[in-house]
């Protein structure tokens, strides 16, 4: 795995990308049961678009809520046409997936998915990693170290506070 720079780094973007979040969320144990099925799936997804450079997926990573527990994949994107690309295509497993979740749980009351979508363009996004390997933007974007242009969170967002 490798490391970023020691010290404080920030990964502008240089090209508009979109951030997809989705995930699962189980509201009651009687539920839970259905969860290893439905990981499965999404797993699946994200292998295939893992292996497929055309994807548009440019990074892509999982992080679990336990109360309630919901799960998260946090992806970058080329752009939201390559997302809708991925669900509309039949070379992926994403429709008979979604088909299969509504026709077997659709109704459970207990049991959801969601999904929230955000077009990024470069100055209007910041971030900050210190000692981190390569995580979010800093995984696709080059890398730099903060000096003093770059060193308050307003000027990584190139503009001023308001007053």
């Amino acid at each position: 795995m490798t490391l970023t720079p020691r010290g404080l780094v920030t990964a502008p973007f240089s090209q508009p990308a979109t951030v997809f979040l989705v995930g699962v969320q189980c509201r009651s144990w009687r539920s839970a049961w259905k969860l290893p099925f439905i990981g499965k799936r999404m797993g699946n997804m994200q292998e295939e678009l893992r292996a497929d450079p055309e994807s548009g997926l440019l990074w892509g990573a999982n992080f679990v809520q336990f109360r309630p527990f919901t799960t998260l994949f946090l992806s970058y994107w080329k752009s939201p046409d390559h997302i809708h690309r991925f669900v509309e295509s039949s070379r992926f497993s994403h429709q008979g997936a979604s088909a299969e979740y509504f026709r077997r749980w659709g109704k459970d009351p207990h049991i959801g998915v969601w999904h929230e979508t955000y077009e990024v363009h470069p100055g209007q996004e910041e971030n900050l990693y210190f000692g981190m390997a390569p995580f979010g933007s800093s995984a696709f974007n080059d890398v730099i170290s903060v000096g003093a242009a770059n060193r308050r969170f307003m000027g990584r967002l190139k503009r001023a506070p308001e007053k």
